[in-house]
Order: structure tokens, then C-alpha cells, then sequence
């Protein structure tokens, strides 16, 4: 949020993996997140897990827990490669 709120202007691609089923605090923070982020027209790839508990990535042996954890490693080959 500090990064959201500088002056500066050159923010890096940013990747937000959410999982639908933390609690109400956690998913009003990254709300909040999202919509700032967009205001500034960052390069906010977000990836939603509906059902998803906290820590899907370990906890939830499902095929969008899977798609997830996909793209997330295709998003660092895009954005950290030479």
C-alpha cells in the first residue's frame, strides 16, 4: 500500500493470488489493494480462488489451485527473465 500511495512511477508488474474463502478482513485488504493499484494503472495480474481456503496453494489439491500456481510461475518466467 505505501508503494500505491508514492509518487513514484515506475511500479513493477505486481501478481495478487486471493483465496475466496479467507477472512473478511484479509479479502477487504486486498480489495482495497486491487482498486488502488488499478487507479494507478499498475500491471496487477490477479488470480482469483473462489473456494479457496488460506494457503490454497498447499491446502486445496484442486484443479484451480493447480491453474494457479501455473500461471504464477508464468508470470515470473515473463517478468524475471533476462
Amino acid at each position: 500500500m505505501t508503494a500505491l500511495e508514492s509518487a513514484t512511477s515506475d511500479l513493477p508488474a505486481l501478481l495478487l493470488a486471493r483465496a475466496g474463502c479467507d477472512s473478511a478482513p484479509l479479502l477487504e485488504g486486498t480489495e482495497t489493494f486491487v482498486r488502488k493499484a488499478r487507479e494507478r494503472g499498475v500491471d496487477l495480474t490477479l488470480l482469483d480462488h473462489p473456494k479457496g481456503q488460506h494457503g490454497f496453494d498447499t491446502r486445496d489439491d484442486d484443479e484451480r489451485s493447480r491453474d494457479i500456481i501455473r500461471e504464477t510461475l508464468e508470470f515470473f518466467v515473463r517478468h524475471l527473465s533476462l
